[in-house]
């Protein structure tokens, strides 16, 4: 069960979301939760007026404000243990302090994309969350409303490291789940020892009725027949795994990884 939920919380345009998210799985699992932003400090060079210097962090200030307030009355509603960490440093020793402390969290919450982030044009977030962390993450679409996550899942397989990664890291919510489907996408089915099959009798060991299904494309990338089949399904969270590497200042995903990303409408638990 997961013990310790971490949620990064970059803006007060996302803050209720994702602190509703973190707060309702925590209500679920009787779990700890941790909200943090971390304000950049403005680098100060030659011609910078101090007017503006000023400006910067009184807006800064005021955003941290409001993050909090909101984190804050979300999880007192929901009556659940949590925290509030906030700290002020240059931007890449910020993007690494939050690294670091979801280094310690059994499954991090993040927005979907890092459009509204301070750190997010410089470190790619979310995404680099997911592969420098070590966790799983848990990525909330920043458009829409979710009352409930993880009660209908479905979980991408093909076999991979990746994807065996990201069905284990679930096991909680798998555990707690009405429904989990198990989907495999272009790949043969033959009885038992088809991989989806495999996963679900593994699965079964835990206390997981899965359901193994397999889906054939057509026309369609994987990618894409994977996000038609989580609508069809009405699944309320997507378990997968994350395909990508980062090379100093560059990120290399997968296809999949980055269709997903750019389209999704559910969260989705990613682990790498």
């Amino acid at each position: 069960m997961y013990k310790t939920i971490f949620t990064y919380l970059p803006s007060a345009k996302t803050a209720g979301l994702l602190s509703e998210v973190a707060a309702y799985l925590a209500e679920k699992c009787h779990a700890h939760v941790v909200g943090t932003h971390n304000s950049v400090r403005l680098m100060l060079y030659g011609g910078i007026p101090s007017d503006y210097l000023a400006q910067h962090n009184q807006l800064q200030r005021e955003a941290a404000e409001a993050i909090q307030k909101t984190f804050t009355q979300v999880a007192q509603a929901r009556n659940v243990s949590h925290e509030w960490r906030h700290k002020t440093l240059a931007d890449a020793e910020a993007f690494r302090d939050i690294v670091s402390a979801a280094h310690t969290a059994d499954l991090v919450v993040a927005g979907g994309s890092g459009e509204d982030d301070p750190l997010g044009q410089w470190h790619d977030l979310p995404i680099r969350i997911v592969l420098e962390t070590g966790r799983p993450v848990l990525l909330v679409p920043e458009k829409g409303k979710f009352e409930t996550v993880g009660e209908r899942i479905t979980v991408a397989w093909n076999h991979s490291r990746e994807s065996a990664r990201a069905a284990f890291d679930a096991l909680p919510l798998l555990k707690m789940a009405n429904s989990v489907r198990i989907l495999a996408v272009n790949s043969a089915e033959d009885g038992a020892s088809s991989p989806s099959q495999d996963l679900a009798i593994a699965l079964a060991r835990h206390g997981v009725n899965a359901e193994a299904a397999v889906s054939n494309t057509t026309g369609h990338s994987d990618a894409e027949q994977l996000m038609s089949e989580l609508k069809s399904a009405g699944s309320d969270l997507l378990v997968m795994g994350c395909y990508g590497h980062s090379r100093l200042r560059e990120m290399v995903l997968g296809g999949a990884t980055k269709y997903v990303l750019n389209h999704m409408a559910t969260p989705v638990l990613m682990s790498h």
